[in-house]
């Protein structure tokens, strides 16, 4: 997956969320490929940033002043790792919620604007990638959250993971047992391929017959030896 082009197209998706309180600010190093699952990945920066600029909204309505914000989104390599980092000048997080930020449900949003899984949702999808999600913060100034995924060694075990969870692997099937073959070949015959056929149920009779004989002989148990003498 590019992530420089996937993070652009998130960007678009959501700028009606940011575009009256924030401006948008890209830094993108040269990254190679990244085996991920794109539509989640694509998922976790469009939380981050909707975050982000909801954040800057809530910093201007509690100061009273309509000016703009910026969210920063920068990526680069990092300790065998591409990260994405997602930056905004809002409020900061307050130091007693800090370490909840990641429980399901938990927010401090009002009804309706929040459900409380965004940020969960996100961490998840991360660690189960192989990587990390953390963020830095500072009240007053702002919070960057930093997306971490494998790089190298690390990719390759993230593949199999992938491929291993999504791909279905379709095996030829053992061979049937001879009297549950002959069954099934009873019912593929030529008579019944069409109602006209069906009519003439002679042969049929016959491979029916056949076939109780060989489920007969394939289950009954054979007479016990006769004793030696």
């Amino acid at each position: 997956m590019d992530l420089n082009r996937a993070i652009n197209s998130t960007l678009i998706i959501a700028r009606s969320e940011y575009k009256y309180v924030a401006d948008v600010k890209t830094d993108f190093a040269e990254l190679p490929l990244v085996t991920c699952h794109g539509g989640q990945v694509n998922q976790v920066v469009l939380n981050l940033v909707v975050n982000a600029a909801h954040a800057i909204a809530d910093k201007n309505k509690a100061s009273g002043t309509p000016e703009k914000g910026l969210i920063t989104v920068t990526t680069r390599i990092e300790d065998g790792f591409a990260v994405i980092s997602i930056s905004d000048t809002g409020g900061g997080i307050p130091e007693a919620i800090r370490k909840r930020i990641f429980e399901p449900f938990f927010t401090t949003k009002e009804v309706g604007r929040g459900t409380g899984q965004g940020l969960s949702i996100a961490h998840s999808v991360i660690k189960a990638h192989g990587g990390k999600l953390d963020f830095v913060t500072e009240l007053g100034k702002g919070t960057t959250f930093n997306v971490r995924l494998p790089l190298g060694d690390a990719e390759q075990r993230i593949r199999r993971s992938l491929i291993a969870a999504n791909q279905v692997i379709r095996e030829k099937p053992p061979p049937l047992p001879e009297p549950l073959a002959a069954a099934r070949s009873h019912r593929r015959c030529g008579h019944h391929s069409n109602a006209r056929r069906a009519r003439n149920r002679r042969g049929c009779r016959r491979h029916r017959a056949a076939t109780r004989a060989a489920v007969t002989a394939a289950t009954s148990t054979p007479p016990p030896p006769p004793p030696a003498r």
